[in-house]
């Protein structure tokens, strides 16, 4: 057995479950199709793959010069006066949800209460992203949230992109402040019916999603305390215009990976960045030191490289071998959890 999942399928992932039966869907039946094949068609064969063992620290003479901060999206003020209430959801259960916004479009998107939620305790918030053509019926079916210690501790949003895609690749549909507005407005709505601790908001992506990810990192740090990105599209311009802020970062990536080669390449005829370089933007945006990271074996197959004297926490967990996957091992939905649940805004 393959120490790393391929692209999802139902055969391969036998932690990563569907829904349990007991959870109701009140808001209408939700339907799980069979998972996706993959985020992304095959590249060229030619694409490039260079394949680094370790992160180099990026020598102080070529640090990036800091782009203008882009204002992006609605404004929470704005969000907040067109969203309707929600009706309370029972804990434990599969909530789905369209919301109209201003511009006439319809988004939707699917949502968890934990059971045993106490309705006085705010409750932190992860936003779980899938990847290009895979609606969040699919996401949340291999995704392994509804197993993990997040169906306990935090509401589970599974957003929609418009097509099934996410700002930031050349395919979507949608840019930067549609998406960013959609989910601030998401936020917004819930904490109509949920106590929502606004400081333990974070966002995990897969692919296309990881990349939408790191757009709300560089674009709306003041809506996300930390973010995960899982074989990551990070297509050319994804560092453009990022405001100041930092906020925790991880980054997953496959040595191997065929689809997004982790030296970098061109898909969809754009360029997108190496992992490393991207690992490199993030910890000079969190403040982090160039000196080495610090390298830890994770299981068998796995390195943690965590780069050293960060103002909030940045790593790096490359799959050694590890192909363009949602991972089994290491466990994808516990990592990134795990790093998630324990990242909290920046006071002020």
């Amino acid at each position: 057995m393959s120490r790393h999942a391929r692209a999802p399928q139902p055969n391969r992932h036998r932690r990563l479950a569907l829904i349990a039966a007991a959870l109701v869907v009140p808001l209408g039946a939700v339907a799980v199709q069979g998972a996706s094949g993959s985020d992304d068609p095959p590249p060229p064969e030619d694409a490039a793959q260079t394949v680094a063992r370790d992160v180099a620290p990026a020598p102080q003479s070529e640090e990036p010069t800091p782009e203008p901060p882009v204002s992006v999206g609605l404004s929470d003020e704005e969000v907040a006066a067109f969203v309707p209430a929600l009706k309370t959801a029972a804990p434990g259960t599969l909530n789905s949800v369209t919301l109209t916004m201003p511009d006439g479009q319809e988004r939707r998107y699917l949502y968890s209460v934990p059971v045993g939620a106490d309705p006085q305790e705010p409750l932190p918030v992860l936003l779980a992203m899938g990847g290009w053509t895979d609606p969040p019926e699919n996401f949340l079916r291999y995704a392994g949230f509804d197993t993990s210690a997040a169906a306990s501790e935090a509401v589970v949003v599974y957003p929609a992109g418009v097509t099934n895609a996410w700002a930031g690749a050349p395919y979507s549909a949608t840019g930067e402040d549609e998406d960013i507005s959609f989910l601030r407005a998401v936020i917004a709505q819930l904490e109509t019916a949920l106590p929502i601790d606004r400081d333990r908001v974070t966002a995990v992506g897969m692919s296309n999603g990881g990349g939408m990810a790191l757009e709300l990192a560089c674009h709306a740090p003041d809506l996300v305390a930390g973010v995960a990105a899982v074989s990551g599209a990070f297509y050319e311009g994804i560092t453009t215009g990022c405001r100041d802020t930092p906020v925790a970062t991880q980054i997953i990536h496959g040595t191997d990976d065929e689809l997004l080669n982790y030296g970098g390449g061109v898909l969809h005829d754009t360029p997108y960045l190496p992992v490393e370089e991207v690992v490199r933007w993030q910890g000079t945006r969190n403040g982090c030191s160039t000196e080495a990271p610090e390298s830890t074996p994770l299981g068998d197959n796995s390195d943690r490289l965590v780069l050293p004297d960060c103002t909030v926490e940045t790593e790096h967990i490359r799959v050694n071998g590890g192909f363009h996957d949602w991972y089994i091992d290491p466990s994808t939905p516990d990592e990134t959890w795990e790093f998630l649940s324990r990242q909290h805004a920046a006071a002020g």
